[in-house]
């Protein structure tokens, strides 16, 4: 039995037939299914590939603001060692980069006075317990290994300008000067390797090598230097490393740190 064929004629614009040729039923839904299948392929393609392109485009411009993010922390940390550097500097120009404050322990197992310059700082006073100023902590301390925005080595204490600011331990001022950061500085050593920085003073009262006792009267809150608005910014440097005050400040032990006060 003959296959059954069809006949395709196609046909020209004026009418006259110009080609034609015949196909059996097999060959025409071969035809057919095969057009189908790349008329699905061409979807399914389409479906997949084109989200992945947009998702492409998305994935380049967040990669391209990571970039940009991580050159700003870069330069954030390169300018926070700077500032570590500088103030290391500030303290090895007064006392060079060798110096030791050892503590003596008498027979009964107390600590004695240390002699700092030939000048004694009680181990028990030279501890930076005390909050040098009445106000409200505004930024707190951030280190850098524990911040992808960069540090703050110390605590930003919001205050009426001209608010007294006192020492935080009985020290030794080894430095008060203008810087171009904090302003007007103040540096004070306590001995076993405590530091206290007072930053962005209005005034500083006391000169350096001045001994000066905890809850002294040493300088008058301002905003000078690169700051936004009156405030102290306070750190406590421990071994040449700047640690969080609210860990060492009494009144932040057993109260919020929405205010405290300072013992002056």
């Amino acid at each position: 039995m003959a296959r059954k064929r069809y006949t395709v004629v196609l046909v020209q614009e004026e009418g006259e037939t110009s080609h034609n040729f015949s196909v059996t039923k097999w060959q025409l839904w071969t035809l057919i299914i095969t057009g189908l299948l790349i008329i699905t392929a061409g979807f399914i393609i389409g479906f997949f590939a084109v989200p992945k392109a947009l998702n492409y485009d998305d994935l380049q411009a967040e990669n391209d603001l990571l970039k940009a993010d991580q050159s700003w922390v870069l330069n954030e940390l390169e300018q926070e060692l700077l500032n570590i550097k500088t103030m290391r500097t500030y303290i090895e120009n007064v006392f060079g980069s060798d110096l030791e404050i050892p503590i003596n322990i008498n027979s009964a197992g107390s600590p004695e006075p240390i002699m700092l310059s030939g000048i004694p700082i009680s181990v028990l006073e030279n501890l930076p317990t005390t909050m040098p100023v009445l106000g409200y902590i505004t930024q707190e301390f951030v280190p850098v290994s524990k911040s992808w925005k960069g540090s703050h080595t110390g605590i930003d204490v919001a205050a009426p300008k001209l608010s007294p600011i006192y020492a935080a331990a009985s020290g030794l001022v080894v430095f008060s000067e203008w810087t171009m950061d904090f302003g007007y500085l103040i540096i004070i050593t306590h001995g076993d390797e405590y530091i206290t920085i007072y930053g962005h003073n209005e005034e500083n009262l006391v000169e350096a090598p001045e001994r000066v006792e905890r809850g002294q009267l040493i300088a008058l809150l301002g905003e000078t230097g690169d700051t936004t608005g009156p405030h102290l910014h306070f750190e406590i440097w421990k071994d040449g490393v700047p640690v969080d005050p609210v860990g060492f400040i009494v009144e932040f032990q057993d109260f919020d740190i929405i205010g405290v006060s300072s013992d002056g």
